[in-house]
């Protein structure tokens, strides 16, 4: 076993170094950019590791940790977004807007979902707390991949950064999650947290805890590996609590990273070392996605066909409405671009943010049986990174070489 891992691991890395030097059309680009080969890699390791019950186990125990850890991670790169400093520069109409588009897009996604629940309980196993289930799928729906990488006649391109996009998603999401979970009780020692306003409280106060020990830890140390080293022991101190209390850790990261670069004045170093740790913790997540599916997708009774028809329809579900919300935004903001660069707008790519959102339900009490919706929403995340979407040269500045750091 020892020895197949090993040869796995050493095929994969070699494979890997070719992988990212070919030239690759452009769609195939787009997908290794949102990291589909480490999806791939760790659905087919887990596979082939099935057979030794006492190595899955072990594995199963240390995934669903690390996969909680990396939430708040992704949390805390959003926050790091919410920097109010730039924020205004926007204009208040183009916030407005935004706002306005991801708040309409939200709603109507979670609208949906709630109609389909007798669907996605018989079709797809879904175990109840639909309204959960409304709140994680309307925020993934509305989040973006950051820089928004679409195509442009045959090669990549990015548009202006819509930065505000995913901070919003978060925003919204901690504002409508303790209302959903008003009715748990969280115990932390002799404290109770029971209703809106207690467990609101709680994940704001633990954020800005996060903030605070993570900006003493950059204001003492000045070595690079040693402050990512702390940051992310810093981050795993805090993911404890949030698993155990099945509360979502990406919004305790979002205030944390918001908190911080908003009050430090290192925002250069972190930002920069952000950037590092993203591109080391973003294949090793997806690969921890893969292998958690694994184990659900290689079932005889896996519903391949419906998680396949709910991907398709989900993927045209969201482009639909973000058209229609995007156009309601014209009203509040004036864009006069062709309906071409409307289109690439609305069906921009869902990204590491996005999978994140959806991993989160699985700590916040949904119970998914199968995984077969988090399959399907996957499959959403990479139909939307592979279609080609065709905008006008003016609009949007032209990239082949860039990568997206989330």
């Amino acid at each position: 076993m020892s020895l197949a891992l090993f040869l796995a691991f050493l095929t994969f890395s070699v494979g890997m170094k070719v992988y990212k030097r070919a030239n690759l059309p452009v769609f195939l680009d787009s997908l290794r950019d949102g990291r589909f080969h480490y999806f791939l890699f760790g659905l087919f390791l887990s596979v082939s590791l099935q057979s030794d019950e006492h190595l899955s186990a072990f594995i199963g125990g240390l995934r669903y940790t690390l996969v909680g850890v990396g939430l708040v991670w992704f949390g805390f790169q959003t926050g790091l977004d919410f920097e109010i400093r730039r924020i205004r520069r926007y204009p208040g109409s183009d916030m407005i807007s935004q706002f306005v588009q991801t708040l309409a897009s939200l709603l109507v996604v979670a609208i949906s979902v709630w109609a389909a629940e007798p669907l996605l309980i018989s079709h797809l196993g879904l175990g109840g707390n639909i309204q959960m289930v409304a709140l994680v799928l309307g925020t993934f729906a509305t989040s973006l991949r950051i820089p928004e990488l679409i195509f442009y006649r045959g090669r990549k391109a990015f548009a202006g950064h819509a930065r505000l996009v995913n901070p919003a998603c978060l925003i919204l999401f901690a504002f409508i999650f303790p209302f959903i979970g008003e009715e748990a009780v969280i115990q932390i020692g002799p404290i109770s947290f029971i209703g809106y306003a207690s467990i609101f409280t709680l994940l704001v106060v633990l954020g800005f805890l996060l903030g605070i020990v993570l900006d003493f830890v950059f204001h003492v140390h000045k070595e690079a590996l040693k402050c990512a080293y702390l940051c992310l022991c810093v981050i795993a101190v805090v993911g404890g609590p949030s698993l155990q209390l099945q509360i979502p850790g990406l919004v305790i990261g979002f205030v944390g990273g918001a908190w911080l670069i908003n009050t430090s004045v290192q925002r250069r170093n972190i930002l920069e070392l952000s950037e590092s740790i993203g591109a080391a913790v973003e294949p090793i997540f997806f690969g921890l996605i893969g292998s958690l599916l694994a184990q659900h997708v290689a079932s005889p009774t896996f519903p391949f066909q419906e998680t396949v028809i709910f991907a398709i329809l989900f993927f045209m579900l969201r482009g639909s409405i973000k058209t229609l919300c995007l156009l309601i935004g014209r009203y509040i903001s004036p864009m006069n671009r062709p309906w071409t660069d409307l289109t690439a707008m609305a069906w921009r790519p869902l990204g590491t943010l996005s999978a994140a959102v959806l991993l989160q339900g699985l700590y916040v009490g949904i119970d998914f049986t199968n995984h077969a919706l988090i399959s399907g929403a996957l499959i959403t995340i990479f139909l939307t990174q592979a279609l080609p979407v065709f905008v006008t040269r003016g609009n949007f500045q032209a990239s082949r070489n860039h990568r997206p750091s989330s």
